[in-house]
């Protein structure tokens, strides 16, 4: 079949026999577009398709035909049903669900409502992540929303009113999921506005709220899910143009939001109800479908109730009344089991599995052929398809011929095609192209002494010869050179000069008793390198010995800064091995020599401007040297005197006040060594050196 019976094919799709309605398992009415599902699975769609949510590959509208989208085995459909108020754009993108749980999407896209990570619109399924535990989906206006077998709820596409529930107004075109509850189990959409119910009761709105149509008795827009009242009872949300209704446990009916038309059916027009009301007395009700300003449902016996606007006859009343302000039957049946509204036409199905619609028939979605209204309900018929419709994905090299070998098409993208079947009719196919070509490619490799490719050969020399052609799972040749860095394994010496110690490269440190080491490295290249450790070390001294006031350095010929412990300032002129401070206080030094540097701990000098000399005429200390216990002659110093001792570092190891005129006998336990033994009377001191063995 030539190019032009391709276009027919399109085209006339797949016509309807009213004379055989029983067939249908669900329906989603859009705005001025339908799409219904029959009991085998397969999905047909009819109406407007400006931006491809018919789904069939064009953007060709069908009036007076259907086109079967890709598949048979549908189970869940959502066609959007409203333009943005504001922005003027939408109701045309489709949301759907496989029976394996995988969630499509097609049509307008300018706002990430597909959920496909992408801004561009599509004519034919898209697949939505790779999750297979979708359960329902349902498309606003421009934004979309959906429910996972685990009880988590996700939205994507336009956020202008926080209809996301994200907690922001910024747009996402992949699904984010609203908030962390894991406890959905239904919820409802159709212009800018949410309702959610989850497992314990509870009722939650969200999103735009300009006519009080998130009942909770205000009028400020929400980006998250805020609770509807305290109740506990709800189920069944939906969700109107600008108005809402829930269900309790108990089957009462409960309506907010705008009131214009009477599609709250509370009795009255023109004013709105800013928290839920009850809807009549009847607590009968099991559905609630809400459309642009009227409302059908269903109670339990299965009749179909409406009320709200009927200006094109969508109450089924057989008239066009203006508005119907409170809930009227329609048609005397009581079979019917499944409700859907459009813009302004209304459809319902029978327990058996007939499709009636009636209101405005613009675009012809009752499917009558024609454009005229109809105010009763009106069979639709079921498809009597001599088409077939199936898609391929393609993935090929070079080039590709068509199934019906009419194509050669060389360049990745959306092909379609049709083969005649001997019944007469068409086999369509949607080809999901991908063009892949034979390539080249450098394979860069670095080894040690030698190096095997995957040609098999042993390579023992750096090279960038070899060449190895690669077929891939398309059929493209790849070639491959080889391009080899050989290394070699190799040996040094690390010659370190360091003070009193160094940690090295194993993570040991080494002193003067432990100076040298190997350690075995892994080069770039894959080589052992063996390095050696060569260690240098300086030994310096930072003790300090203290004599009176005189405090002297015990590391020599070295460089000096004495410093003030005070914030470590250093003195000036104080460079000296020996240093006698002018003033008391605490005092250290900073000794340098060979590149090693340190400081010593601080020292006390408290005795500067008291008189030595006298004193030290009138004590004496024996035994000296002692083996720890001495005896401090005092009978020639009168009133009270003290006793401090300190070792060579400086540190105390006696101080006791005692009164003068006796001998003071010690036992100090001290290490071998020298120790200076001050005495202090109110204005003199003395210092007496002791040995220690």
């Amino acid at each position: 079949m030539k190019t032009s019976s391709l276009l027919l094919a399109v085209v006339t799709g797949i016509f309807w026999l009213p004379v055989q309605a029983q067939c249908w398992k669900a329906v989603s009415c859009g705005d001025q577009y339908v799409g219904a599902i029959q009991q085998d699975g397969s999905l047909f769609m009819w109406g407007t398709n400006t931006s491809g949510q018919l789904g069939n590959g064009n953007t060709m509208n069908l009036f007076s035909s259907s086109s079967q989208v890709a598949g048979n085995n549908w189970q869940w459909l959502s066609a959007s049903k409203c333009l943005d108020n504001n922005l003027q754009q939408g109701s045309s993108h489709t949301l759907a669900i496989q029976t394996d749980g995988s969630l499509w999407a097609w049509g307008n896209n300018n706002y990430g409502q597909l959920g496909n990570g992408s801004f561009l619109n599509s004519s034919v399924p898209v697949q939505i992540g790779t999750d297979t535990t979708w359960v329902k989906v349902l498309a606003g206006a421009l934004h979309s929303l959906a429910l996972k077998s685990d009880g988590t709820l996700w939205a994507w596409g336009n956020n202008a009113f926080g209809q996301l529930g994200i907690g922001t107004l910024i747009n996402a075109n992949t699904p984010v999921q609203v908030g962390t509850a894991n406890n959905w189990t239904d919820f409802s959409t159709y212009e800018s506005h949410n309702l959610a119910t989850r497992s314990d009761g509870t009722l939650w709105a969200w999103g735009k709220n300009n006519f009080y149509q998130l009942g909770l008795g205000n009028n400020q827009n929400r980006t998250s899910p805020v609770q509807v009242g305290s109740g506990n009872q709800w189920h069944s949300p939906s969700v109107g143009y600008q108005y809402s209704f829930a269900l309790q446990q108990d089957s009462s009916l409960w309506g907010w939001g705008n009131n214009n038309a009477g599609q709250l059916g509370n009795g009255n027009i023109g004013t709105f109800n800013p928290n839920p009301i009850q809807i009549g007395a009847s607590s009968k009700w099991t559905q609630i479908s809400s459309g642009r300003e009227h409302s059908i449902a269903l109670q339990a016996n299965g009749t179909l109730w409406g009320w709200g606007m009927n200006f094109f006859g969508q109450l089924g009343q057989g008239n066009n009344s203006f508005q119907i302000t409170s809930p009227v039957q329609i048609t005397n049946d009581s079979n019917y089991t499944f409700i859907n509204n459009g813009h302004y036409y209304s459809m319902a199905m029978r327990a058996d599995t007939v499709l009636l619609g009636w209101g405005q028939n613009f675009s012809n979605v009752l499917f009558t052929n024609d454009n005229s209204d109809r105010n009763l309900p009106t069979p639709v018929g079921c498809a009597a398809s001599t088409n077939y419709y199936q898609p391929l994905n393609i993935a090929v090299c070079g080039s590709y011929t068509s199934p019906s070998g009419n194509y050669t098409w060389t360049s990745s993208g959306t092909y379609f095609d049709t083969i005649p079947t001997a019944a007469g009719g068409d086999s369509l196919f949607t080809v999901l192209l991908t063009i892949y070509s034979s390539n080249t490619g450098i394979d860069l490799q670095s080894a040690c002494d030698s190096f095997t490719w995957i040609d098999g050969v042993t390579y023992s020399t750096s090279t960038n010869t070899p060449t190895w052609t690669l077929p891939n799972q398309y059929g493209c040749d790849s070639t491959v050179s080889l391009h080899l860095t050989l290394g070699e394994s190799n040996a040094g010496v690390d010659s370190i000069t360091a003070c009193n110690s160094f940690t090295w490269i194993d993570g040991i440190t080494y002193t003067s008793s432990n100076n040298s080491a190997t350690v075995l490295l892994t080069n770039a290249a894959g080589c052992d390198s063996l390095v050696s450790l060569h260690l240098s070390l300086t030994s310096l001294l930072n003790t300090v010995s203290q004599m009176g006031a005189t405090l002297t350095a015990d590391q020599s010929g070295a460089t000096y800064q004495w410093v003030n412990c005070a914030g470590f300032t250093p003195i000036n002129g104080a460079t000296g091995q020996s240093f006698t401070p002018t003033v008391n206080g605490d005092y250290a030094v900073i000794v340098l020599q060979a590149n090693c540097i340190d400081t010593s701990a601080c020292f006390t000098v408290s005795n500067v401007g008291i008189q030595e000399n006298a004193l030290q005429q009138k004590i004496s200390l024996y035994p000296n040297p002692s083996q720890g216990t001495i005896s401090i002659d005092l009978r020639a110093v009168s009133g009270w005197v003290t006793v401090r001792i300190t070792d060579a570092l400086g540190r105390e190891v006696y101080k006791e006040t005692h009164l003068g005129g006796a001998e003071l006998p010690l036992n100090l336990e001290a290490n071998k060594g020298v120790y200076w033994v001050t005495v202090t009377t109110e204005d003199e001191r003395a210092v007496l050196r002791l040995m220690s063995k």
